[in-house]
């Protein structure tokens, strides 16, 4: 057996061990680097966005969209909630099952960064809305909405958050 001196097998075992510590916080897949965050967290985090984090964890969809992979999501800043019908707005605050019709409106099966989504010219959502997708400067449009905060990637998805919300004719 060969000897390893000593100060070598510190950093071998200190490459090792920040390696597997980093993997822990992370992962990558089709090239995306996914963090261990989870939507919850992710939105939590953000003054911008409280409207719609406050409804996700009022109505109990986080523990369900825990359960999902491969997505991405445009979720509208709070102004742009403000300015939905005062009528779908509240429903979609209070009620699971208003929310969950806007959440397939404004989700896409598939992990698309801004990059991804600069290549192309529209995406549809789950609820089958089409976005149509453009350059704007050195800037991203997505449904005519400016994307204000871009690949926000959690565990297993990203989040890219908008100016703007488009749903479809929710019957309440």
């Amino acid at each position: 057996m060969k000897h390893v001196p000593f100060k070598a097998g510190i950093l071998v075992a200190f490459l090792v061990f920040s390696h597997g510590l980093y993997a822990l916080g992370s992962r990558e897949a089709d090239g995306h680097r996914f963090s261990n965050k989870s939507l919850e967290r992710i939105l939590n985090g953000r003054g911008d966005v409280s409207v719609m984090a406050k409804a996700l964890r009022d109505t109990g969809l986080y523990e369900s969209m825990a359960e999902l992979d491969g997505y991405t999501l445009f979720i509208p800043t709070n102004e742009a909630v403000e300015k939905m019908a005062p009528r779908l707005r509240e429903a979609m605050i209070q009620r699971p099952d208003v929310l969950s019709q806007v959440i397939r409106d404004i989700m896409v099966k598939g992990v698309f960064s801004a990059d991804e989504l600069a290549g192309r010219t529209s995406v549809t959502t789950m609820g089958g809305i089409t976005l149509e997708i453009e350059q704007k400067g050195r800037g991203l449009m997505v449904g005519g909405s400016d994307m204000a905060r871009k690949d926000v990637f959690g565990d297993g998805f990203v989040v890219h958050i908008v100016s703007g919300i488009v749903v479809r004719d929710i019957r309440l």
